[in-house]
């Protein structure tokens, strides 16, 4: 499993998506991986490209950043903490009520 969604309203949710270096980001360091958090609100059209979109990311914040979540880190929203517990190979997260 890459990825998890926590439903918060009938509209809105938390996507919590595991990276690893693949074929579709050839260009990263060999070491970039970790957990991205991501508020999804279908309310809002989908556009792909510059723009609105459906979706926001909480974690990384920068725009093209590759600063995941990593092992021992959590992070608070909307009344959820995630947790990345381990990263060897997979990540393994904690999804709880905070």
């Amino acid at each position: 499993m890459r990825a998890v969604i926590v439903r918060l309203s009938e509209t809105e949710a938390l996507g919590i998506e595991s990276h690893r270096r693949s074929r579709q980001s050839k260009r990263w360091p060999s070491d970039a991986s970790g957990v991205s958090i991501l508020r999804v609100d279908t309310r809002l059209d989908t556009v792909f490209g510059i723009g609105s979109s459906t979706s926001r990311y909480l974690v990384p914040v920068g725009k093209y950043s590759l600063d995941f979540l990593v092992s021992g880190e959590s992070f608070f929203a909307d009344g959820v903490r995630v947790t990345v517990v381990g990263s060897a190979g997979v990540d393994l997260i904690r999804i709880e009520p905070a």
